[in-house]
């Protein structure tokens, strides 16, 4: 069993395993969870400053976040409010990354929030612009579902197993080019109508993955395979 068809081609290629032997049973998401505080008062907590696009994930260079900071350093040359948060823990490869941020900016446009609650992550997709995550590889990529949950713009790569995930909901990118991802947050930040249907499109999307829906589907394979 496994997550997603684009790791069902890669078990078949690179474990030889046939493929009537893999079956892909898509990851589920837990509800938001309920709010003890308001969103304004998570972010004024986590000294947040708005606007912002955001980024989640664990801090390595699979997930591409150089070229997510170089084009927003880009785009914030021309809209100086504009903020990035990344929130995540530092992983292999983290040093790069912070001196990547200290080369392109000293001006505190970007925040590196660490670890987060739950509870303070649902705050933070709620008030973002648009969630940023042109991952070079992903098994399933769970952080654009949850944002399309809660009705947030995504912005995600065209490859691997992400355009599964977020189907016709999210714009796709080459995640290799730094301009395509600038241009991307340039129009999701520009354009109201396209935030407004990305969001609408996202939450209608997230309907289809949850965990019931997993467990269904892997009960029903577990009585065909007995």
């Amino acid at each position: 069993i496994t997550v997603s068809k684009a790791s069902a081609i890669d078990i078949e290629k690179y474990l030889r395993i046939p493929s009537e032997k893999i079956h892909v049973t898509s990851l589920g998401m837990a509800p938001p969870p309920p709010l003890s505080e308001t969103t304004g008062q998570c972010l004024e907590r986590l000294q947040i400053q708005t606007p912002y696009f955001l980024y989640v994930g664990a801090l390595h260079p699979r997930k591409n976040i150089k070229r997510v900071i170089e084009a927003f350093v880009t785009l914030r040359q021309q809209n100086e409010s504009l903020h990035l948060v990344i929130v995540g823990p530092p992983s292999w490869g983290a040093d790069d990354i912070l001196r990547e941020v200290l080369q392109s900016t000293q001006d505190g446009g970007i925040k590196f929030t660490g670890f987060v609650s739950d509870e303070e992550l649902d705050a933070l997709y709620r008030e973002a612009i648009a969630l940023v995550f042109p991952s070079l590889y992903e098994g399933f990529g769970l952080p654009p579902l949850e944002a399309m949950a809660r009705g947030t713009p995504v912005i995600t790569s065209n490859v691997s197993s992400l355009p599964e995930v977020v189907g016709d909901a999210a714009l796709l990118v080459d995640p290799t080019s730094t301009a395509a991802i600038h241009t991307a947050m340039e129009r999701v930040l520009k354009d109201h109508q396209l935030r407004q249907d990305l969001s609408m499109r996202g939450l209608e999307r997230a309907l289809h993955f949850s965990w019931e829906n997993t467990a269904k589907h892997t009960l029903a394979l577990y009585h065909q395979l007995l």
